[in-house]
């Protein structure tokens, strides 16, 4: 290796306002500061070089161990610091995964038993005689939304959900808001008095269609008439 190519002396610049520009040595440095005070946020990297033009995904520690390595931070004092540090960020994040997907799991199958639930309030109803649930909207004063308003309602609604999925990991709302928001819609028989729109026989809503019981479970939706 000639004078010119030492790692050492190789000058990296650091694209930031304004650039800053880093030796071998302080671009290390900064990589193990970075990983010993536990900022490395995310799980996995993806890498793109000659040998892989359309990338290279490498989880945490293999990116970067690779990078420390490739800039001759395996003689570091804190390499092997900086590497136990990389497995215990990646147990944590394999134990919040674990934990994140069996709650979902649990929450989708309450999710599916409410849902059944529903089926077989509706089993009597057949397509022939969809004109039963408006029937009984009517008898308590209340009329339920076109069929076409009430199926934008759902389709906006699993939207909201996948979003909510998405961005928190969870789609359930916590038990103390479900039962607020149950007594907005059905009153608690004392002090709360039921809401003008809700259809008592069938737990829906008139303004929106939707299944009581299901729309205040999902912690995206809210109320059409904005009491929750």
């Amino acid at each position: 290796m000639t004078e010119e190519t030492k790692p050492e002396e190789t000058k990296f610049v650091k694209v930031n306002s304004p650039a800053v520009v880093l030796t071998v040595k302080d671009l290390l440095e900064e990589i193990i500061e970075e990983i010993m005070s536990g900022k490395v946020v995310s799980d996995s990297f993806y890498v793109f070089n000659k040998e892989h033009p359309n990338g290279l995904l490498l989880a945490r520690r293999q990116f970067y161990e690779k990078r420390m390595i490739d800039l001759g931070g395996k003689t570091h004092p804190k390499f092997n610091m900086a590497i136990a540090k990389l497995d215990l960020m990646d147990a944590e994040s394999q134990k919040e995964t674990a934990e994140r997907n069996d709650r979902f799991k649990k929450e989708r199958e309450e999710y599916e038993k409410h849902q059944l639930e529903i089926m077989l309030q509706l089993k009597d109803f057949v397509p022939e005689d969809t004109n039963n649930m408006r029937i009984i909207a009517q008898s308590m004063g209340n009329k339920l939304p076109p069929i076409a308003e009430m199926g934008k309602n759902v389709v906006a609604a699993m939207l909201r959900t996948a979003d909510q999925l998405v961005s928190t990991g969870t789609i359930k709302a916590s038990p103390e808001e479900i039962e607020r928001r149950r007594i907005i819609c059905a009153g608690d028989g004392k002090d709360v008095p039921l809401c003008s729109r809700f259809i008592v026989e069938k737990e829906r809503c008139a303004a929106c269609g939707c299944f009581t019981k299901i729309k205040t479970w999902l912690t995206a939706e809210r109320c059409p008439l904005g009491k929750w």
